[in-house]
């Protein structure tokens, strides 16, 4: 899993949230305080026959209102995180 906060949203830059962590639907993170306007996600999945496949998620804010609860759902993906 990482995060782009450059536009046009260059993963060649992104910022690792995670490597090798379990398929098991969930890893809490928390973002920086860093306020920014062009953030994206990334999650990255690789089997042991090397075969790769990728969800991006849209564009969103980063900001200095609390946050409530948050849900992204995805066809086969689901993220949850909450303060």
């Amino acid at each position: 899993m990482e995060y782009s906060i450059t536009a046009p949203f260059t993963f060649g830059s992104s910022i690792n949230i995670t490597t090798g962590t379990a398929n098991d639907g969930s890893h809490a993170f928390m973002f920086p305080n860093t306020l920014n306007t062009f953030a994206k996600i990334r999650i990255l999945a690789t089997d042991l026959a090397g075969n790769y496949a990728y969800f991006t998620g849209n564009q969103f804010s980063i900001d200095n209102t609390p946050p409530t609860d948050i849900s992204i759902t995805y066809p086969g993906l689901y993220l949850r995180g909450s303060s």
